[in-house]
């Protein structure tokens, strides 16, 4: 096992590796032919905007923000290879009489304006020098005193329709999922809530179809007993012709419920408090029946998902970040885990280990694995931001850095715009959202994914571009611009279902296929009451696949 410093890594051999690797396969053989310009390393302190294709036009810079009677945040749509901008505001259109001046980074900043003015903005490149500016914008802050940031966001934010969803009642929810419990033909919803209860909803109108406690054998009158942690259930279905089932925590360890029915198959007692899993193919034998399960000890067991018999364990050096994931090469089969002191250690199914590697820097994220066909590339969070890593000898790529914040939850990737590139998705600390080109390039971040754990993906706006949804702590869940991160979808809560004090709990959206052209967005509500779903706009079209 070797220990590696960051500061080591060069991002000049993540972007070869990367558009390699995640390319698709006729983009991939193109390149084969025709190299392609190196791209610029991104600064720590000014991210690059993620390049435009060549055969795109430059959109002009147009505000899609909301005011509010002394503020207004101004958006605009960047421009290929530009980290840095300068902003103007003024009280005339010719910018005589110039307000506000200053060079920023990224493509959204807030300005502080007098209330009962007409103002203009216009943004320029300032790379080196100033560039050319866009085209001038009035900006009116002639509005009444009652004028509310929402009320002017609803003309530019688009809503899901009043009359599609449902809402549960099962107490607290994080992390719904959805999965075909009773065939192929039907979504359902798992969820577990903070007691550790499992519910199997109905996706279309969330009634309940089976429950299971986590002491299954208590008696009436016996006091709860929470879990340490909130195990997220893990579905199972070994080969195309054999019925779903899903494994759920209990106070003994785990147990197979029947997908359609809830009917206990199968439990397995654990030393010690499961906390997470994931279920893979680990023998290549075609069946997804080996069960990697990570516990409180911390150990790593590995457990026949058909049977509940143990094939291995061993403990861990040291705290698993998150759920294993399968880690599968041409070389060796096995999962890869994160721990909080800056080791990646991949183990095989029987519990010897494959590859490990230690960083100076904690890692704050599990790792997304992702293949392609020139191998694999392993994408981690950490306290400086994103480590990129060969995946077959886990030598560091390169890294994005996310000066001040860091990444956390769960990274997710999606080609939002289809250009056979993907974009790696990552919540932050702060509060925001954070997307990356699998070259190493900041395509845009936002604010307002305050408890976001993980992102889904759909095309909201019906522009063919997938956008990026998350649970927020502004609002029930939001969505924003695939192309540039402006806020486009937004889903408020009750009054009465206002958000608990405390911690920020950090919630999971899933979707759910309703049939008839609906979509459904499923979480856990704001109030910790229950499960929610809400219906995307009507414009909106099919989701996509993480």
């Amino acid at each position: 096992m070797n220990t590696i410093p960051l500061r080591t890594t060069s991002l000049c051999l993540l972007a070869c590796l990367s558009l390699a690797l995640l390319t698709m396969e006729r983009a991939h053989a193109q390149r084969r032919t025709q190299a392609k310009p190196a791209q610029p390393k991104p600064s720590p302190s000014q991210p690059a905007v993620k390049p435009a294709a060549p055969h795109k036009s430059v959109p002009q810079a147009q505000q899609t923000a909301a005011q509010t009677a002394k503020k207004i945040a101004i958006r605009w749509r960047g421009r290929p290879d530009v980290q840095r901008y300068r902003l103007q505001v003024a009280r005339d259109r010719d910018f005589r009489d110039i307000v506000f001046d200053r060079a920023v980074v990224g493509l959204e900043y807030q300005v502080e304006l007098p209330a009962g003015d007409a103002f203009f903005w216009r943004v320029a490149p300032a790379a080196q020098e100033t560039g050319e500016f866009s085209a001038p914008e009035p900006v009116n802050l002639n509005q009444s005193a009652s004028t509310t940031t929402n009320a002017n966001v609803s003309s530019a934010v688009l809503r899901s329709p009043v009359d599609v969803g449902w809402q549960s009642f099962t107490g607290a929810v994080l992390r719904p999922q959805s999965a075909p419990l009773r065939g192929a033909n039907t979504m359902d919803v798992v969820a577990v809530n903070t007691d550790g209860t499992v519910f199997a909803l109905d996706g279309v109108n969330g009634s309940a179809l089976w429950t299971a406690r986590y002491k299954p054998n208590a008696r009436r009158g016996d006091a709860p007993a929470p879990p340490s942690a909130i195990f997220t259930p893990v579905f199972v279905r070994p080969t195309a012709n054999d019925k779903m089932s899903v494994v759920v925590a209990f106070d003994g360890g785990v147990r197979a419920l029947e997908g359609e029915t809830g009917r206990e198959l199968w439990r397995a007692s654990l030393p010690s408090a499961a906390q997470s899993a994931m279920v893979a193919d680990l023998d290549d034998d075609n069946v997804t029946a080996e069960l990697a399960l990570v516990t409180d000890e911390p150990a790593l067991h590995f457990v026949d998902a058909r049977t509940g018999k143990e094939i291995s364990h061993l403990k861990l050096d040291g705290t698993a970040i998150g759920a294993p994931v399968p880690y599968i090469t041409s070389a060796t089969r096995g999962v890869a885990l994160s721990l909080t002191d800056g080791l990646l250690d991949i183990r095989r199914m029987d519990g010897t280990r494959y590859r490990a590697v230690k960083f100076d820097v904690p890692f704050t994220t599990p790792p997304l694995i992702i293949s392609g066909p020139s191998g694999a590339l392993i994408v981690v969070g950490t306290e400086h931001g994103l480590l990129y890593l060969d995946g077959l000898n886990l030598k560091p790529l390169g890294k994005v850095s996310t000066p001040g914040d860091m990444p956390r939850g769960r990274l997710a990737a999606a080609d939002l715009d289809h250009d056979n590139v993907l974009e790696i998705v990552a919540p932050l600390k702060s509060g925001g959202i954070v997307v990356v080109s699998a070259m190493g390039h900041i395509a845009w971040t936002a604010e307002g994914a305050g408890e976001a754990y993980s992102p889904v993906f759909a095309d909201v706006d019906g522009d063919g571009v997938l956008d990026v949804l998350v649970a927020s702590d502004r609002s029930f869940a939001v969505g924003f611009n695939g192309r540039n991160g402006a806020l486009i979808w937004q889903v408020d809560e009750p009054k009465a279902a206002a958000a608990t004090s405390g911690t920020p709990a950090l919630r999971a959206l899933t979707l759910i296929d309703a049939g008839a052209n609906r979509m459904l967005v499923v979480s856990g509500d704001q109030g910790r009451t229950g499960v929610r779903a809400v219906g995307l706009p009507n414009s909106s079209v099919k989701v996509a696949a993480q």
